[in-house]
């Protein structure tokens, strides 16, 4: 293994903190550097199921200091060795840690388990282009005007959306000509950039109604 594959899209950043290579990290935003380039900011993950997330490259990156990330593609990526990754699964990003954890969400393993380093071969499956499931932390104020959700992983044994209850992020709806429901009401959404927040959701498809507390 020679680092990472020269075709994976790689995006410059800088840390938070000290970051170990092949770290997932999670976005925490976005600043301008001149001239004229935007520089993502990452940390350590806070969560289980963290999004976004990116992952670092083979280069290990100091705090304050930038470095290169992926945001997609086939990557290593450190890995908790409480379990041995298997070709298929689904792992994702696991709170106070830089490794994927069995059972998460955001990466599906792709083998090649290098024990020595505790890295393994997956491709990052929960890229900012995708959709992802998200509940309305409180009642939706209409178009154009942001409100808070919490943000949800796939359950691959639940076959549904779960929400993590512990932290929002900002999301904003601008369609024409729908209800705009209570807090509870669940749906599809799309990170896009943004100055202030660093990302912000985009609702692509919400409840009509509530169904009650989220995840109920």
């Amino acid at each position: 293994m020679l680092g990472q594959f020269h075709v994976t899209k790689w995006v410059e950043a800088v840390a938070e903190v000290y970051i170990p290579p092949f770290a997932v990290t999670r976005i925490k935003g976005a600043v301008w550097e001149n001239p004229g380039r935007t520089v993502l900011q990452v940390d350590q993950c806070a969560i289980d199921n963290d999004f976004p997330v990116a992952v670092n490259s083979h280069q290990p990156m100091a705090a304050g200091k930038p470095g290169l990330v992926a945001l997609e593609g086939v990557v290593y990526v450190l890995y908790d060795n409480d379990s041995t990754p298997a070709n298929g699964q689904f792992w994702g990003a696991q709170a106070n840690s830089f490794e994927i954890k069995e059972g998460n969400s955001g990466f599906v393993i792709l083998g090649d388990v290098d024990t020595a380093r505790g890295v393994v071969l997956v491709n990052v499956s929960a890229t900012m282009d995708g959709e992802i499931g998200g509940c309305l932390a409180e009642h939706h104020p209409g178009r154009g005007t942001e409100f808070d959700i919490h943000l949800g992983h796939w359950s691959s044994s639940l076959h549904k959306w779960v929400y993590e209850a512990s932290a929002t992020v900002p999301a904003i709806d601008w369609r024409h000509g729908v209800p705009y429901p209570s807090s509870g009401a669940t749906g599809l959404f799309r990170a896009r950039p943004s100055d202030e927040h660093g990302i912000i959701y985009e609702t692509l498809a919400l409840d009509c109604t509530s169904p009650g507390t989220c995840g109920s």
